[in-house]
């Protein structure tokens, strides 16, 4: 069923009487005594909120109907505030019909400094005659004439509705064997004093099996009210079982809370529906049927379209991030579009009609922008937020994008691109080449075909990488520097400039053996021997070279023949003293050669 509001109080939600759940009948009374039902109501003054929760005592004798409402408590009335009368006007139901019931009262003396409030009686008439077999109420509504305390002041009304039920959407999925029922739950929760209650829209009569019948149906609802978690819950047995698949009447639920203020914030944790059916033929039992909430699930696709208009291509990157609950698909695209029109086409409204798949089911997402003032076709556009629905119920596991028609609204005139996926990228294949022709270093040489492949190569060892270069009519090659001796083993990458052109790929592992530096041997003790020698021998023939050139200088410096004969003795022992040094040496360094 459909919650329609009267008067603030949702239709169907109380009935006076056996409370009865909408599509089931109590037995007739022929005389019904009065019957109580209770509604919180707000009653409300400027920034003023008072509780009011009104007990209605409904009366039916006859064709008379009258009904008593309970007296305001004497809490939360602003004390500045005198009431000088009440009226009140109840929508009864009986048998079906709608019986309007009002009345009023003027207090003799205003009622002043927050006593208890009267109510009035309230009557009406209805038209039907039959014994009674339901009565409820549809609807209250109280007003009182308040005026404050002041000279110049005047009446004004202060009135009291029924608090609004809060109402929330939930996608449940009722499962039998492997038939899986979609039921969009509506519930609406009314917190009355101590007192919350439930009630939960109908299962559609679509899907269920024809071969079952349902016997009974329990309902339990998770609520929260000013932060106090409340258990609500109810069940119904029906007369008759529900057979051929009509629509299915949910029982009401109910709680207790421990508050008592008039509840500002409710909200549904969960609901849990559990039927008990039967499939026809003997010998079979009653089995559970339990619906359960649907909740939701992400999946997401990412893929390039070519959108079209007139002779312009665009491209566009559809990077889709979806939640599907139930049979609702909501959707984002991360990525602007910029349809590249001139400055001065001004748009006023974008719309997105995105084409997708999930789980092969095909399903429209829907969204639109309007800009006030018009925004320049030249800049980006956020894509609006998207939504729309399937026919599955079963919990998703992937979407696919498959298409998009974006309209742009310019002067008026809706302009239609088309977006369509691009053509597959060119698949690439890359080799390689590696070698090593010295010590410490190596060579890689790639190869990628087609060879118009655009883009470059990353080379790695393992998953470092350990450099890259842009291809050159199909080749990419890296010279690599003190590579540590031993085996080595590379890969290429070729990462493609534009993604929707050409495809990426990656070479097979190509090995490699690496050179260190020849070996150095360590010199003997014979040899290290035979070089300190040698050095000894040379800085003796260095010495010896420095005296024959002191003896030749005397040689020159002497005067007379007995200092000539003098020096030329010495520079000949010099002359000696330096052969056989330079004998000394040449031995030694054969000595070297010998020993290193």
């Amino acid at each position: 069923m459909r919650f329609r509001k009267l008067a603030g109080l949702v239709v169907g939600a109380l009935t006076v009487g056996t409370l009865v759940a909408p599509g089931l009948t109590t037995a007739a009374q022929a005389a019904p005594s009065s019957k109580t039902v209770t509604q919180q109501l707000s009653c409300v003054f400027g920034s003023f909120d008072i509780a009011y929760p009104v007990e209605v005592a409904l009366t039916v004798d006859g064709t008379a109907v009258s009904a008593t409402l309970s007296d305001i408590p004497p809490t939360g009335m602003p004390t500045f505030l005198k009431v000088h009368a009440t009226s009140a006007v109840v929508d009864a139901t009986v048998n079906g019909e709608t019986v309007e019931l009002s009345g009023d009262v003027t207090y003799p003396t205003p009622i002043t400094n927050n006593p208890v409030i009267e109510m009035p009686d309230v009557t009406g008439t209805r038209t039907g005659t039959a014994d009674v077999s339901s009565v409820g109420v549809a609807g209250i509504d109280v007003t009182m004439s308040v005026q404050a305390y002041g000279p110049g002041t005047s009446d004004s009304d202060m009135s009291c509705a029924p608090v609004a039920p809060v109402e929330i959407d939930q996608q449940m999925a009722c499962a039998f064997g492997s038939f899986d029922i979609a039921y969009p739950a509506e519930v609406a929760v009314i917190a009355n004093g101590t007192g919350v209650t439930a009630t939960l829209s109908d299962i559609p009569p679509t899907g269920m099996p024809t071969f079952l019948k349902v016997h009974a149906t329990s309902a339990v609802v998770n609520a929260t009210v000013d932060g106090e978690a409340v258990e609500l819950s109810g069940d119904v047995t029906y007369p008759t079982p529900i057979t051929n698949n009509p629509a299915i009447p949910m029982p009401e639920v109910a709680g207790t809370r421990t508050g008592t203020a008039a509840a500002t914030e409710v909200s549904i944790e969960s609901v849990d529906v559990t039927m008990s059916v039967q499939a026809y033929g003997p010998g079979t039992s009653e089995s559970e049927m339990p619906c359960t909430a649907v909740g939701p699930v992400g999946l997401g696709d990412t893929q390039q379209l070519t959108c079209v208009f007139g002779d312009f291509a665009i491209g566009y990157r559809a990077d889709l991030a979806a939640t599907v609950t139930g049979t609702n698909v909501a959707g984002v695209l991360a990525e602007d579009f910029v349809p590249g029109m001139p400055a001065f086409v001004t748009i006023s409204k974008f719309k997105v009609d995105l084409a997708t798949t999930v789980d092969g089911e095909a399903v429209t997402l829907s969204g639109e922008s309007s800009y006030s003032p018009s925004k320049p076709g030249n800049t980006p556009f956020a894509m609006p937020a998207l939504s729309g629905d399937r026919a599955g119920t079963a919990a998703p596991s992937e979407i696919a994008v498959t298409g998009a028609v974006l309209t742009m609204t310019a002067s008026g005139s809706d302009n239609l691109i088309h977006c369509a996926p691009a053509a597959p990228a060119t698949a690439t294949t890359t080799t390689l080449a590696a070698t090593s022709a010295a010590a410490n270093a190596v060579h890689l040489a790639a190869t990628v075909a087609p060879a118009g492949a655009v883009g470059k190569v990353e080379f790695r060892e393992g998953a470092t990488k350990v450099g890259e270069s842009a291809v050159a009519s199909g080749a990419a090659s890296l010279a690599l520097a003190g590579v540590a001796a031993g085996r080595h083993a590379y890969t290429a990458t070729f990462v493609p400039t534009d993604a929707a052109a050409f495809g990426g790929s990656t070479s097979a592992a190509v090995g490699v053996d690496v050179a260190g530096p020849p070996d150095v041997k360590a010199p003997s003790a014979t040899c290290t021997a035979a070089e300190a020698k040698a050095k000894a021998a040379q800085t003796k023939v260095k010495k010896t070279k420095a005296n024959v050139k002191k003896a030749q200088a005397k040689v020159k410096k002497a005067k007379n023949a007995k200092k000539v004969k003098a020096a030329k003795k010495k520079l000949k022992a010099a002359k000696g003293k330096l052969t056989k040094s330079q004998k000394q040496l040449k031995a030694a360094k054969q000595a070297v050669a010998k020993a290193c």
